[in-house]
């Protein structure tokens, strides 16, 4: 598809009105004959500039009539960004245009008039006479974007923030199966809390929740294809496509952080399965022994399955935690100026200062709550105990809540419609966050619910959010919260 500078479609569709006004004395939008008078329109334009001339011209004429004509755009928000748009008209037929509403004289020959409509010189005129009388959205903001660190990371780099949490991630679960395998060798004793029952009728059920997870690990991956590969439910050839400049570094950090998360989903999962898989080999092993009568192999068995029940979830927190410390910098992405600019002084305060600061206590903070909600997985804390572990719940959730109410901000003019059915999904999304970490998973119906029901709201969070970001309404929130942050200062 040809790509269409969305600042020209308003100066477009003003242009056919005008022509319409002076040919045929009715506005475009009202003409009850629209029909005849765009027959009479081609036929004048191909008879004076040889365009849409062919015997299949009128149906080609009638598709790049309506193409552009019928396309969405709003109107407080028209942006320098380019989208897609099928049947866009070319500079030829815009300049046969532009002879109409200027009424100048008729070219010598079609062939003299397409050599000189290649240079679009009354186009360009009419749209910068367009852009003097009719005032825009929030511009781009002035000044040349800057790469930043934090810990090593530049943050303006979409594949430095996927590589950095990648890596850790990776570091961690390949830390946690070299313990888990400590413990199944009894080479490394935990701590066990007491009155802790095991279930080994549970089998099944464990066995069942570790091939859901694969495949919700799996489903995560497909969606991270096809963020990165398809054009029409991805988002990240748009990012590639704007023009640089503080709002494309700012979406590409946001990218970074948005990908960032669906990795840590991914990893999450796979350790699910494994957790999970491993729990139901254990309990099988138990149910062998019990038909043994074989004692001190039970006993055994049921240490080394308590112990590493703990330490998996005290290894999947950690993965949950960073999926929190990600929707934060999300929020601070959209609720603060997250870029440095090369014009910041050296001696004064950086501009997105701010934005460094808190995102370095979010990641203190929530490394203080992962160590709390190890301590409580692995140690008896009497009348505290679960305490630690609702709080690190209450934190995830927090995070992802706020994330979330930015999303509803009238300065991404989405559709009330819009709003109102999916925002409130993902209020829910935030909410089943919070008993994620106090779910026992002993319930088979309430499990398979809630597992079920995440799964779904994860998907339409994807394809909402790719949605915003492919209908260019990520740029025009970035320009209208810039400006707003940048009128508080």
């Amino acid at each position: 598809m040809p790509l269409v500078k969305v600042k020209e479609l308003p100066a477009y569709q003003l242009l056919l009105d005008e022509i319409w006004k002076m040919k045929f004395h009715t506005p475009m939008g009202t003409d009850k004959n629209l029909l005849e008078h765009r027959k009479a329109l081609r036929q004048e334009i191909a008879q004076r500039f040889g365009l849409y001339a062919g015997e299949f011209d009128s149906k080609r004429f009638e598709d790049v009539f309506n193409g552009v004509r019928n396309t969405e755009y709003h109107h407080d928000d028209v942006l320098e960004t380019a989208i897609p748009i099928s049947n866009y008209p070319g500079i030829e037929l815009l300049e046969a245009y532009c002879h109409l509403y200027y009424q100048l004289h008729d070219p010598v020959s079609p062939a003299a008039f397409r050599d000189s409509a290649k240079a679009g010189t009354h186009w360009h005129r009419f749209l910068a006479e367009y852009q003097r009388r009719h005032p825009h959205a929030p511009s781009e903001p002035k000044g040349t974007p800057k790469d930043f660190y934090l810990w090593g990371i530049n943050l303006c780099s979409s594949r430095q923030v996927i590589g950095a949490v990648s890596g850790l991630l990776m570091l961690v679960l390949g830390i946690g199966l070299v313990l888990h395998q400590l413990v199944q060798g009894q080479y490394l004793a935990l701590p066990i809390l007491p009155d802790q029952a095991i279930d080994t009728s549970q089998k099944g059920y464990l066995l069942s929740l570790s091939i859901s997870s694969v495949m919700q690990s799996l489903i995560i991956l497909a969606l991270i294809l096809v963020y990165q590969y398809d054009e029409d439910l991805g988002g990240a050839h748009y990012v590639k496509q704007l023009s640089p400049g503080v709002v494309r570094t700012t979406l590409r950090q946001f990218q970074g952080g948005w990908l960032a998360i669906w990795i840590s989903l991914f990893f999450l999962y796979l350790w699910f399965a494994f957790k999970w898989s491993t729990e139901s080999q254990l309990l099988g092993a138990m149910e062998y022994a019990i038909a043994q009568h074989d004692s001190p192999t039970l006993a055994q068995l049921q240490t080394v399955f308590l112990q590493g029940r703990a330490l998996s979830w005290v290894i999947a927190d950690f993965l949950n935690l960073a999926g929190a410390v990600l929707y934060f910098y999300l929020y601070f992405i959209l609720d603060t100026e997250s870029i440095a600019l090369e014009s910041d002084s050296p001696s004064g305060p950086v501009r997105n200062s701010f934005f460094i600061s808190t995102m370095r206590a979010i990641v203190v903070l929530s490394f203080l709550l992962w160590l709390s909600a190890a301590a409580d997985r692995l140690l008896y804390l009497g009348d505290f105990q679960g305490l630690p572990t609702l709080l690190y719940s209450l934190f995830t959730s927090i995070a992802m809540a706020m994330f979330f109410g930015r999303l509803n901000s009238h300065f991404f003019n989405a559709s009330p419609a819009a709003r109102v059915v999916f925002v409130p999904l993902f209020y829910l999304y935030a909410a089943l966050q919070a008993v994620y970490a106090m779910l026992a998973f002993r319930n088979v119906h309430i499990s398979v619910s809630i597992i079920v029901m995440v799964l779904v709201l994860k998907i339409i969070l994807f394809f909402y959010v790719s949605k915003l970001i492919n209908n260019r309404k990520f740029d025009g929130y970035i320009r209208q919260m810039i400006q707003q942050v940048a009128n508080r200062t």
